[in-house]
């Protein structure tokens, strides 16, 4: 009979830690959401647009005009002063606009989410 109660206390012990585990994941599941690009885009909207310029550069096709550099690019949004003082594309583009951007402290997966949302708006 110790046996058997071994064998169940085991059992048990299995059985719980894969339920927390099932539960855990479960619910990481349910709480992530994803970016809303759009969403994020509508911070920039005052001065961007997608397709026209406006008090900034229009933001459809914003990568390529920085030759590929999203790195650059990103620098770029989250500390413009920076950058204009730094890089040769910020610097021209500021004495085109005669602005200096509001930084913007975004993580590199919501700048992806919203560049992606303004490459694929018509």
């Amino acid at each position: 009979m110790a046996k058997s109660r071994k064998y169940i206390f085991t059992f048990a012990t299995v059985a719980a830690v894969v339920a927390i585990i099932l539960y855990i994941n479960f619910n990481q599941k349910e709480t992530a959401q994803p970016i809303n690009g759009e969403k994020l885009f509508k911070s920039c909207s005052p001065c961007h647009k997608l397709n026209n310029d406006f008090t900034g550069p229009r933001l459809k096709g914003a990568l390529e005009r920085w030759g590929g550099d999203k790195k650059a690019m990103y620098a770029f949004i989250r500390n413009p002063a920076k950058s204009v003082s730094e890089n040769a594309y910020s610097k021209k583009v500021y004495e085109k606009y005669k602005v200096i951007m509001t930084a913007f402290n975004l993580t590199d997966a919501e700048l992806d989410a919203m560049m992606y949302y303004w490459e694929k708006a018509k």
